[in-house]
């Protein structure tokens, strides 16, 4: 059992029976600057979070990266932005920052019957669904259906999971395998990002 706790927060486990063949996935995950974690790049910190869910969401090989980012105000990169093409067609654009205003984890997914907001931090689920039929030259009505999510205890949720694995010899959620092809994504990514020389 790797440590991604964001498998466990209710508003992805809500989603996980929504999300078919996403194209475009788009994510942020913002945070107020910390001392905590800055002998890292918010790669490692803080992205690696949202690249887990998103290569548990779109399951396919990535074909390349592009990434770019800043040291602010440590010596390492504190504001990333990454694109991840993934050999299926998805697109990801993942951007991570520790020095922002305000905190934020949203997740937005695109595909072709539906638009999936997911607020990591809010628990709320927002789905927009396009009609079965769209008649021409008429605006379509969108189904909007809003989820707010009990905000659950992730990091208990994520003990009884690796407990039941052990007792039932079955796959962990969040495999060992996971961990290093999200930590590996996350290097990548990482090593893409070219530090400005001033």
């Amino acid at each position: 059992q790797v440590g991604h706790l964001e498998r466990f927060n209710p508003v992805i486990v809500a989603a996980a029976g929504e999300l078919k063949n996403p194209r475009f996935i788009e994510s942020n995950r913002l945070a107020p600057f910390k001392p905590r974690g800055t002998d890292v790049s918010v790669v490692l910190d803080l992205m690696i979070h949202d690249i887990d869910l998103i290569e548990d969401i779109v399951r396919s090989p990535i074909a390349s990266i592009d990434a770019v980012g800043s040291p602010v105000f440590t010596d390492e990169i504190d504001i990333a932005n990454a694109r991840i093409r993934f050999a299926n067609g998805c697109v990801a654009n993942v951007t991570a920052s520790r020095i922002s205003m305000k905190a934020e984890r949203k997740l937005r997914v695109f595909q072709g019957d539906a638009y999936l907001s997911i607020d990591l931090q809010q628990k709320l689920l927002t789905i927009v669904r396009k009609p079965a039929v769209i008649e021409e030259g008429v605006m379509p009505k969108v189904a909007v259906e809003e989820r707010s999510l009990d905000p659950g205890d992730a990091l208990l949720a994520e003990i009884e999971a690796f407990l039941d694995a052990i007792e039932q010899g079955g796959r962990p959620v969040v495999s060992g395998e996971d961990g290093l092809r999200a930590l590996e994504t996350a290097t990548r990514s990482a090593a893409r990002v070219d530090r400005p020389v001033y």
